[in-house]
């Protein structure tokens, strides 16, 4: 049997309960811990003080909408990483711009049935860890891929498991052998960034970062990983800089705006 301390935590909030008893009855049958919360206000704190492995949250609540609570949420240094999925009746275009602009990383309509709901939440969850971890698990190794983007796997930094991170640890010191043995070759550099970010040595991910950048310049995956590590190490005019030199590429990409717009604000 899962222990319950183990089960990763899910929060859900909507202000129906019967919303919340389906989500509950699904996720907690699928090995997850499940947190309802159905006041949006104390919501926030509650979270700020207890964070999720994920965050499920309708958009129609009342008195403030799902974009103002998620943007609440993103400018707590103990949520920023943490995966927000809103909910919705609404399958307008315009609607999933806006919530991926105030930070939400993923977003479904309802109704959603249970094998779509658990099958979505798994796929933000399981990139690199197990989506239950029992106590007679072993640890899934993490797979780094050059071209991952670094704030799709932010949430795994609250996961690994003192066996994953052994393993990242020798897969740093493979990663440098290749770069000493191949110094012009980036894809070494590309995935030494990932293992750097995901054992927090983010000074040292973005010096690699800075290099890779010097041999790829023209790869506009990088430089928004650099304007991510930049936010994450605080220098807020570092990042600015780097997401409006995407934007002034990609005018169209949303997240790079979503962020730009909340840094701005934070200044």
């Amino acid at each position: 049997m899962v222990r319950r301390q183990q089960r990763l935590l899910i929060a859900c909030i909507d202000d129906s309960r019967t919303v919340q008893r389906q989500v509950s009855l699904i996720l907690e049958r699928s090995g997850y811990q499940v947190l309802t919360l159905t006041d949006p206000a104390a919501a926030v704190s509650r979270l700020i003080a207890e964070p999720p492995h994920l965050i499920l949250l309708d958009i129609n609540l009342p008195g403030v909408d799902g974009y103002e609570i998620c943007r609440q949420l993103r400018r707590s240094p103990s949520l920023e990483h943490v995966p927000i999925v809103m909910l919705t009746a609404n399958d307008d275009p315009v609607h999933r711009i806006r919530a991926r602009g105030v930070g939400a990383v993923d977003y479904i309509t309802k109704p959603v049935t249970p094998q779509e709901l658990v099958k979505r939440i798994q796929k933000l969850l399981n990139a690199g860890i197990s989506p239950v971890a029992t106590a007679s698990a072993q640890a899934t190794p993490v797979s780094l891929h050059e071209n991952m983007l670094l704030w799709s796997i932010a949430h795994l930094r609250l996961a690994l498991s003192s066996e994953q991170q052994q393993t990242l640890g020798k897969a740093i010191q493979k990663l440098q052998n290749a770069i000493a043995a191949s110094p012009e070759a980036p894809k070494p550099y590309a995935k030494l960034v990932l293992a750097l970010y995901l054992t927090n040595q983010l000074a040292a991910a973005r010096e690699t970062l800075i290099k890779l950048i010097a041999l790829v310049p023209t790869e506009l995956n990088y430089y928004r990983n650099l304007a991510w590590i930049e936010e994450q190490l605080g220098d807020v005019n570092a990042a600015i800089a780097h997401y409006e030199y995407i934007l002034r590429l990609e005018p169209r990409d949303q997240r790079c705006q979503g962020r730009l717009d909340f840094l701005r604000q934070q200044r």
